[in-house]
């Protein structure tokens, strides 16, 4: 975008602004209401739990990985075991995958396998329970778990 281009754009944002003063974007949160836990077990059985016991409290978790002498082929190691605090961000986007994975269907599987991710997860309004099949939204899912343990 040139600048004339990056000017225009500027003064259109700006007129609309402008029109609707009163309108504000909508900051929509996803993260439930405390008490609530995430408790995720990944297609290894590496466990992570992610939780915040009230409003007031910052979002915990706890990773507690398979060691060798646990692993079927009694060499895995899921890696060392961490725990931490999650930014306001970090729990937005935990959320978002979970209600993106809990929601599409899709991606559910009937039992749970090797490779699989199983989910359990607890809210006010209750607990639920599902397993979602090896994809590219539980590895995107692994990923992001990765991101967070691996950097305490």
């Amino acid at each position: 975008m040139g600048l004339l281009q990056t000017v225009m754009f500027a003064a259109m944002l700006a007129g609309c602004a402008a029109q609707n003063p009163q309108q504000a974007p909508e900051v929509m949160t996803v993260v439930q209401p405390a008490p609530w836990s995430v408790n995720y077990s990944d297609g290894s059985g590496n466990l992570t739990r992610f939780w915040q016991e009230s409003g007031g409290q910052g979002v915990q978790f706890s990773y507690d990985p398979v060691q060798p002498h646990e692993s079927s082929s009694g060499t895995y190691s899921g890696g060392e075991p961490s725990k931490g605090t999650l930014t306001a961000q970090q729990a937005e986007e935990l959320w978002q995958h979970a209600h993106a994975l809990q929601s599409n269907s899709v991606l559910h599987a009937a039992s749970r396998m090797k490779g699989t991710g199983a989910f359990d997860l607890t809210t006010p309004e209750g607990k639920s329970s599902f397993v979602i099949a090896n994809s590219a939204e539980l590895k995107a899912f692994n990923t992001f778990v990765q991101s967070l343990v691996r950097s305490k």
